[in-house]
């Protein structure tokens, strides 16, 4: 048991390769390279062509070095700028619930108030003589509406029983054409006659016994399908 009970005695943690200290960039490096060129084909089959690539934009490396000095203030800001602490939330009372709830209520009724007041519309209430003026107004105007009703009616004038008798006898009666000469010479045709008319008609005629009719050959729907398609090859189909 002693043997599995001793400890590993802790060793020392490798010492970390040091690390290479970058190289200073040369600004001058960057600008003053040679262009450089590039092999390209358009397709497959078409022989291959060199093309010198784009320059770089160049940039003042006076504008590098201000902006890398701009970048370390900021971070250098950033780096002093004091920790925040939050203090902790503290539990919010029962009475200082109810005095919220109390101050909310209250400004509710306030507000309420004065839309009730915005929009109440002022009912005037109404005089007794001006009720029985607007009444006795309005019984002028049916009664003289009915004084005018009434003399309308008055102007019209009642028919005589005479002038009407002697108006319809001036009409006179209309004329019987069942005496007339014309209409008494119309002879009436027999049943017999009808008959005998009739007969000698005769029956229509049967085409179908004709040797014209008997001569016409029957289509078959191949003849009909061929003929067809002779027409629409030489015609052509007339949809749009």
């Amino acid at each position: 048991m002693g043997l599995f009970s001793r400890r590993k005695s802790a060793q020392p943690a490798a010492p970390k390769p040091a690390q290479k200290p970058a190289a200073a960039l040369d600004p001058n490096e960057i600008w003053n390279t040679p262009k450089k060129t590039a092999k390209v084909k358009e397709s497959k089959f078409a022989d291959e062509t060199t093309e010198a690539l784009a320059e770089p934009v160049s940039i003042d490396p006076e504008t590098i070095k201000k902006k890398m000095e701009a970048l370390e203030r900021e971070l250098e800001e950033q780096k002093n700028k004091p920790a925040q602490s939050y203090e902790p939330i503290a539990s919010v009372k029962d009475d200082e619930v109810v005095s919220a709830q109390a101050k909310y209520e209250e400004q509710y009724r306030i507000e309420h108030e004065k839309y009730l007041a915005s929009h109440h519309q002022d009912i005037d209430s109404a005089d007794s003589a001006d009720v029985d003026s607007k009444i006795s107004h309005m019984v002028e105007e049916h009664n003289r509406a009915e004084e005018e009703t009434k003399r309308n009616l008055g102007n019209i004038e009642g028919a005589d029983p005479e002038q009407i008798a002697s108006g319809l006898s001036s009409l006179g009666v209309a004329k019987d054409v069942t005496l007339d000469a014309d209409y008494k010479n119309i002879k009436e045709v027999s049943a017999d006659e009808v008959a005998e008319k009739l007969s000698g008609l005769g029956v229509a005629k049967d085409v179908t016994l004709d040797a014209d009719y008997k001569n016409i050959e029957e289509i078959s729907a191949e003849d009909t399908e061929a003929m067809t398609r002779e027409f629409l090859e030489k015609y052509g189909s007339r949809k749009a």
